[in-house]
């Protein structure tokens, strides 16, 4: 079973191009772990959104936390959600079906 998750963060307007950079590197490693199967950021206003496809090797290397655990150390450079006053909103859902071309 695959799973889809989603994290999202607003940087500073400010911080946006150095936050990005960083984030560009970090996301790659995780991708060389072999939990994600594939992902893709979207930049929506001023909200980052990260979707990740996972396998199941996702329990094991818990590449969801460690990325949680990435973005406080960067806590400087993010805006926390005000509703909440959390640096991250996280959603995450088994995939039902897919098709695959």
């Amino acid at each position: 079973m695959r799973w889809m998750k989603t994290i999202r963060f607003k940087p500073k307007p400010e911080c946006l191009d150095a936050f990005l950079s960083e984030y560009n590197l970090a996301t790659e490693k995780a991708l060389e772990k072999g939990s994600i199967d594939s992902y893709f950021t979207a930049i929506i206003e001023e909200e980052v959104v990260y979707v990740g496809i996972f396998n199941k090797k996702e329990t094991s290397e818990n590449i969801l936390g460690k990325g949680l655990d990435w973005l406080e150390k960067y806590r400087g450079m993010l805006l926390p959600y005000s509703e909440t006053n959390e640096l991250a909103l996280v959603e995450d859902g088994s995939i039902v079906d897919e098709v695959k071309i």
